[in-house]
């Protein structure tokens, strides 16, 4: 299934996102080659508040693993 989207440019789509947020953190991960990966952060927003997200997701992507404990995690 194909999207409008697809075609947009990256930077282009995170500025969108910019516009409509008052505080915003991403984080991707792109696999170029075997040997070379690109890593993305966009931060905006005042310092307590990005890093209030970061925690957030923390606790989001640690609620998603079932099998595992919070004590289990580092």
């Amino acid at each position: 299934m194909s999207s409008d989207l697809e075609y947009i440019p990256t930077t282009d789509l995170i500025d969108e996102l910019q516009k409509r947020m008052d505080c915003i953190v991403i984080v991707g991960s792109a696999n170029r080659t075997e040997k070379e990966d690109s890593l993305l952060f966009v931060g905006k927003g005042s310092f307590h508040g990005c890093l209030g997200l970061c925690e957030a997701a923390k606790l989001f992507v640690l609620s998603r693993d079932e099998g595992v404990g919070e004590d289990d995690h580092t």
